[in-house]
């Protein structure tokens, strides 16, 4: 098997020359192993075909790389394997592989819209690689996806991207997992389909070397089912965010299975869809939510499941106590209790506080009802605070069997409302639970300070008395949107969020009954001590409701999504923070925030002059460098809601990108715009546009310097932009040389030129026998009169330098043949000829005007059978002409008794061979020889006695070195002998 090995130490290539500046490979196809090593700048790749090959089809050791638009199909091996290299894989596409799709081991990686298919070991594996991105990929038919382990100071992403079909290893159980991600600082899965998988859908492991306090899982907004095992396993993996996703038919094929099973502190799991998980026998699984740790567990909606909705099964916390909150959730239609919390289940220490609140619980008994109740406690060593619930049971009017306790538990069972059915729901049959109206027992069930949680189910804000159960009453949840949220909050800048109020019946905020009671705003800042937000009203009046700003501590993968209410109304902050809000103060990295607070400085109350009709802006500055952040939803609420229109754009679009730097004279772009987009625009500052349904995700500047990129996405809604600057730093220009051609006959004109430069601004070759012999044009052609090896030298030049290719291309000039020529020595019955013309590229011999033999072999053996004279011919050519020679030899063979007559059979293998051989006798009698070996010139070099014995015989022969040539060696008995010919390379 042939391999491509491509090293900083070559200087000649089969596909294009090496420079400082690094290898451009394209439209290139390889059916061979290709290996680089050692690479000092980035290499290319671009639209290449990698096919048909035996081995691992590309391998990047050191390297950096872009590998663009490349297929590599029918591998027996790995496609890409890297090791301590940096890849950005851009538009590939990978089927048809016996083997890993990529495998890389201590590298960066980033793989981008790609397809990977038909793949018999992992999709894409990631062994302690500092950094992998997978985004816009499709992955399908492979025994696993997406494997990433290590190091504890790793990062795995995974977006937008489709995994199907994950059918695991053959007989290798615990195979078949869609993402699996171990010992990793940061893991990110966000907007992903994966649908059948024979293990997990999502797998989060960190055991042992990670700080919990430093680790971060954000799990958002994928759409996972048929997962056989289970959607989403967490184990000792803390401070995770599992939200907006939907989990459906877990354990479909014939698994046992729960939606989301969940070991690891302080997770957030919220906004979920969870159903129809399905346990098949072993009694082991079927929950919607099956958490251990101290978790936040909200807004989720789960039925159809065969256990319990939620169940909570204490483990040991690897932070520390923290509590334990259930609120909000909408569950039904299941085969256990909708929830059910089992203390110390684990013989574990339980949190110090323990809250379940706001959910709506619809259960249907069975043959004990205790068995179905809405709520179940066991076990508990701490109070549980059971409030503000909605518990149907269906048809069962003992409301004293609605919450299960076992004896001797410890249960705060308040201002829960507990009905057996309808109680004005929307539609109580289809199980929309929200309320229709105000003449429902839950509206207004609960007292202003009733607390946490500060929510409802769809999201909108409690400002005011609450309703029991997970939805505030629909009349109430009138709340006007932002019409450019989300939307980046720029580097030292500032963003205008804005939202328009068309019409309210009581349109004067100076009116005792009007006025703002309220304020939602949910954002992310990477540092907030850089953030202030101020309030601005149609008349112009402002408060300022997020400060001060600062050198305060990081809040890097924090979220607020938070209330800001009046300073006559009820605060109810996170806990161990100050009612009236305050950048400085310890909201740390990782945190998720649903307080509602007073504003930083002023009152809601202020708000006293104008009109509630008009715009609205919520101004957001960032006044200190190098952190931006986002603000998604920003909403109000006045005190009196009555007859108000607002009609925000449904669906505008929010234009926002990033960049990564590519080489020295290249950016890739990743679009990240949301929101509806009819036709995006893009302006890359250096005179270059684009515009269409999508934009480039590759770009290559001409010239150094900073350049705004502005990319504008537009839809019926308006048009939103977003600027990003990026700096190109240049370097020494890059080459491909090529020549044609590079051998022939004097005179040789030869073609200099490349296949793909870049930013050349001077050439100047030097080309030493020719001419010219120097050039400053940037394809000169050169004459070569006189034959023999020439190289050639390539200097280019720009603005940073020159680079100096030293012996870039081999030039041979050959003459045309002169005196074709060979030897001739017989010997017994054998002629032996060797090739003596000069310049010859390609020969072949004859004899007595036979057909041609030995096609360029030297030297060529004849063996013939009766004495006289032969003609030996010998036919040469080169690439200038094309001649023949030939002599006359005679051959005189002497009488010997033969002993292969005799019925004696004789071989010599290897023959040709080195010196060292075997004499393969078959002997009808036993019979003692002398054997002796000759060169050319008839002296003997070797002889020996031996005994040959009836049947096979084998006698080594070892001569040591010995020159090349044709040699005989000599059997004889007393009743003959033999001779055989070989020949010592």
């Amino acid at each position: 098997m042939k391999h491509i090995s491509i090293s900083v130490f070559s200087f000649f290539l089969i596909f294009g020359s090496l420079s400082a500046q690094g290898l451009v490979f394209q439209d290139t196809v390889f059916t061979d192993p290709v290996s680089l090593s050692d690479e000092l700048e980035f290499v290319t790749f671009q639209n290449c075909r990698f096919v048909d090959i035996v081995g691992d089809a590309l391998t990047l050791n050191k390297c950096g790389a872009v590998i663009s638009d490349c297929t590599f199909e029918n591998i027996a091996g790995a496609g890409i394997v890297l090791d301590s290299s940096e890849i950005y894989l851009i538009n590939d596409t990978l089927r048809n592989i016996i083997g890993d799709g990529v495998y890389a081991g201590h590298s960066t990686v980033v793989v981008q819209g790609c397809q990977l298919s038909s793949i018999t070991e992992t999709a894409l594996y990631f062994a302690f690689c500092d950094l992998a991105e997978v985004g816009a990929c499709d992955i399908a038919d492979v025994s696993e996806g997406v494997f990433a382990f290590g190091p504890a100071e790793g990062q795995l992403s995974v977006l937008n991207t489709s995994i199907r079909r994950v059918n695991g290893k053959p007989g290798q159980l615990g195979t078949g997992t869609a993402i699996y991600a171990m010992e990793l600082r940061l893991v990110e899965i966000e907007t992903c389909t994966i649908d059948s998988c024979l293990e997990f859908g999502i797998f989060v492991e960190a055991i042992g070397e990670i700080d919990p306090t430093a680790e971060s899982v954000s799990i958002q907004g994928n759409t996972i089912s048929r997962a056989d095992y289970l959607g989403i396993q967490g184990t000792n993996s803390a401070n995770a965010i599992i939200r907006g996703n939907e989990i459906s038919y877990p354990g479909f094929l014939g698994g046992f299975s729960s939606c989301i099973w969940w070991e690891g502190a302080d997770a957030r799991i919220e906004e979920n869809h969870l159903h129809h998980a399905i346990e098949h026998s072993m009694d082991q699984h079927g929950y919607g939510i099956w958490v251990l740790n101290s978790a936040t567990v909200a807004r989720n909606h789960i039925h159809d499941c065969t256990k319990h909705g939620i169940r909570y099964s204490i483990h040991d916390d690897p932070i520390g106590d923290a509590p334990v909150l259930i609120f909000n959730n909408i569950i039904h239609d299941v085969g256990g209790h909708p929830i059910f919390y089992e203390g110390g289940g684990f013989n574990s220490p339980e949190p110090t506080q323990i809250i379940i609140r706001n959910n709506t619980l619809h259960a249907t008994p069975t043959v004990n009802p205790s068995r179905d109740a809405p709520i179940a406690v066991c076990c508990n060593d701490v109070p549980i605070d059971v409030q503000g619930n909605i518990l149907i049971y269906e048809g069962v009017a003992d409301t004293s069997s609605y919450l299960y306790e076992a004896s001797g538990n410890w249960v705060t069972d308040k201002l829960n409302l507990k009905v057996p059915g309808d109680i004005d729901f929307v539609d109580y049959a289809g199980r929309n639970f929200h309320l229709a109206s105000s003449n429902s027992p839950a509206h207004n069930f609960l007292p202003l300070n009733f607390g946490l949680p500060n929510d409802d189910f769809d999201g909108n804000p409690r400002i005011g008395q609450h309703d029991a159960g997970a939805f505030e009453l629909i009349s109430t949840d009138t709340i006007c949107g932002c019409s450019n949220c989300p939307s980046t909050i720029p580097d030292l800048s500032f963003g205008d969020f804005i939202y328009s109020v068309g019409d309210i019946s009581n349109n004067d905020l100076a009116s005792p009954t009007q006025g703002v009671c309220g304020v939602r705003v949910q954002f992310k800042h990477n540092y907030l001590g850089d953030v202030s937000m101020e309030l601005i009203s149609p008349a112009g009046q402002s408060v300022q409701l997020v400060g001060p700003t600062g050198f305060f501590d990081a809040s890097d993968l924090s979220t607020w999504d938070i209330g800001f209410t009046t300073c006559n109304g009820n605060a109810l902050p996170d806990p161990g923070f100050a009612p009236v809000w305050n950048n400085n103060q310890s909201w740390g990295i990782g945190g998720s925030y649903t307080g509602i607070y007073y504003p930083a400085n002023g009152c809601l109350e202020d708000f006293n002059t104008g009109t509630v009709t008009g715009d609205w802006t919520l101004r957001a500055f960032d006044i200190q460098s190098s952190d931006t952040g986002v603000v998604y939803k920003f909403e109000m609420m006045f005190c009196d809601m009555s007859g108000i229109s607002c009609q925000p754009c449904s669906n505008p679009p929010h234009a926002l990108f990033a960049t990564t730097s590519i080489g020295s004279w290249s950016v890739g772009v990743q679009n990240q715009t949301t929101g509806g987009v009819n036709q995006f625009q893009i302006d890359f500052g250096d005179g270059f546009t684009a515009s269409g349904h999508s934009i480039p995700t590759f770009h290559t500047y001409t010239d150094t310097g900073t350049f705004q990129i502005r990319l504008y996405a537009l839809n019926e809604c308006g048009v939103d932009t977003f600027v990003q600057s990026v700096h190109i730093k240049g370097a020494l220009p890059i080459v491909f040389v090529t020549a044609q051609p590079t051998t022939g006959c004097v005179p040789l004109a030869v073609q200099l030129g490349t296949a793909f430069y870049s930013e050349v601004d001077q050439w100047h070759w030097i080309c030493p026998g020719a001419s010219p012999a120097v050039s400053f044009e940037a394809e000169p052609v050169v004459t070569y009169t006189n034959p023999g090896n020439y190289l050639i030298t390539l200097i280019v030049s720009n603005a940073f330098g020159s680079d100096t290719l030293e012996d870039i291309v081999t030039i041979q000039a050959v003459t045309g043949l002169i005196n074709p020529s060979f030897s001739t020595q017989v010997i017994g019955d054998s002629i032996l000829c060797i090739n003596t013309t000069p310049n010859a590229t390609s020969f072949f011999w004859t004899i007595n005007n036979g057909n041609p033999v030995g096609i360029n072999t030297s030297p060529q053996v004849f063996e013939v059978d009766s004495s006289g004279i032969y003609t030996i011919g010998l036919t040469v050519s080169n690439f200038c002409e094309t001649a023949s020679a030939f002599n006359t030899v005679t051959v005189v063979i002497s009488g010997e008794k033969n002993l292969e007559a005799a019925g004696w059979q004789f071989a010599l293998s290897p023959n040709p061979n080195d010196g060292r051989f075997n004499l393969n006798i078959v002997s009808p009698e036993n019979a003692g020889g002398q054997l002796s070996v000759l060169n050319a010139l008839g002296e003997e070099i070797f002889a020996e006695n031996i005994q040959a014995v009836e049947g096979r015989n084998m006698f080594p022969v070892g001569l040591g070195e010995l020159p090349a040539g044709l040699y005989s060696l000599h059997f004889r008995t007393e009743k003959g002998d033999v001779v055989l010919r070989f020949v010592v390379q």
